[in-house]
């Protein structure tokens, strides 16, 4: 498994032009399934996840199994829902797009029609659950907002943290995977 933090990947010109077209595409689908507005920095965060995917799989998300680490939810638990929510963007592009995508997220994610899974990421051993079905076959993970995120930081601070799930990752992902984070 190979591993990159978002910070130091410069993302080729054709996948951002390629992202692009695939946000403009599914947006519109977006905002209908979800009665929601996508502009702006919601827009972005979609393209942007789009154009790291798109470069970690050489622009072919067919047949890609790709996991969403605290992937957000509407009723976030790091959330003021009076200021803003933490929606999960990404895995529902993807889910729109026909990829195979899954999140896990610390709130619930009942009403999500990605494959998801209502788990605290903090305990040992707390992605033990998808050995059977995932073992070596993720192609790409992906902690955009996970080690950043409030709630991590004051329960186990983020390099700590992020050693623990690294370590689980091995198991998970292909070896020429990649798991991506953002630290």
């Amino acid at each position: 498994m190979r591993i990159y933090n978002y910070r130091k990947v410069y993302v080729l010109t054709q996948y951002k032009d390629q992202a692009e077209v695939l946000t403009k595409q599914v947006v519109p689908l977006l905002e209908e399934e979800y009665d929601v507005s996508i502009t702006g920095t919601m827009f972005k965060s979609i393209r942007k996840q789009l154009s790291y995917y798109l470069h970690f799989t050489d622009g072919e998300l067919e047949d890609k199994i790709i996991l969403d680490l605290g992937c957000g939810s509407k009723q976030s638990k790091d959330s003021d829902p009076d200021k803003y929510e933490f929606l999960p963007l990404g895995p529902r592009a993807l889910e729109k797009l026909g990829v195979h995508v899954f999140g896990i997220d610390i709130a619930d994610l009942e009403t999500e029609l990605f494959e998801h899974y209502e788990v605290d990421l903090l305990p040992r051993k707390s992605l033990e659950f998808l050995m059977k079905n995932y073992a070596g076959e993720i192609d790409i993970a992906n902690a955009f907002g996970l080690f950043t995120s409030p709630t991590s930081q004051y329960r186990w601070g983020s390099l700590f943290f992020k050693r623990r799930i690294t370590n689980q990752l091995k198991k998970l992902v292909k070896p020429e995977g990649y798991f991506l984070y953002f630290l």
